[in-house]
C-alpha cells in the first residue's frame, strides 16, 4: 500500500499487469477490466465477492466504538436525523420510507453522527452535529500522482 501512495507500482501485481478479467454484467452487457500496475481496476471491481460493503461496514463498526471510547456522543446510522426538516404531517411517511430504504442502501442516513461536538466559534465554543460517512478509494493517478503528494 505504501508503494502505491508513493506512486510506485505494486510489486505483487507486476507479473499480472495487462490481464483482462470480467467484472459484472450491467444494462450495457458484460464489463471487462484490465489489470494495471497500480491495481486500480481491482478497486473498481464490483462483481461477485467484491467485499466493498463488508469493508465499509467494518470501518463504520470500528469508528463508532472508538468515538465512544473518547466520550463522544455518537449515534450510528441515525434514521431520524433529517426528520425535523420534514413537515409534521409528512414526517411519519418519511421515516417509514427511510426504514424501508435502509435495508438496501442508506440514502439520507450518514454512517454515524457525533452530536454536540465542540467547535471554536465566535464567541467561545459552538456545539454542532458532525456527520460521517465511510468511503474507500483505490489508487488513482489524479489523487495519488506525484503532483499531488
Amino acid at each position: 500500500m505504501i508503494a502505491i501512495y508513493m506512486g510506485l507500482s505494486d510489486p505483487m501485481l507486476e507479473a499480472h499487469v495487462g490481464v483482462v478479467f470480467e467484472d459484472r454484467g450491467d444494462h450495457h452487457g458484460r464489463m471487462w477490466r484490465t489489470l494495471g500496475r497500480f491495481g486500480r481496476s481491482l478497486s473498481l471491481y464490483m462483481g461477485k465477492g467484491h467485499g466493498k460493503v463488508r469493508l465499509h461496514n467494518e470501518i463504520e463498526n470500528a469508528c463508532v466504538p472508538l468515538a465512544k471510547c473518547v466520550r463522544f456522543n455518537v449515534v450510528q446510522q441515525p434514521l431520524d436525523l433529517f426528520a425535523s426538516a420534514i413537515h409534521v404531517d409528512r414526517r411519519r411517511g418519511f421515516l417509514a420510507a427511510q426504514r424501508r430504504h435502509c435495508t438496501t442502501h442508506a440514502g439520507l442516513v450518514p454512517d454515524w453522527v457525533i452530536k454536540n461536538f465542540a467547535r471554536p466559534g465566535q464567541p467561545g465554543v459552538v456545539l454542532v452535529d458532525v456527520l460521517y460517512d465511510a468511503k474507500g478509494i483505490g489508487r488513482s493517478p489524479y489523487y495519488y500522482g506525484p503532483a499531488r503528494l
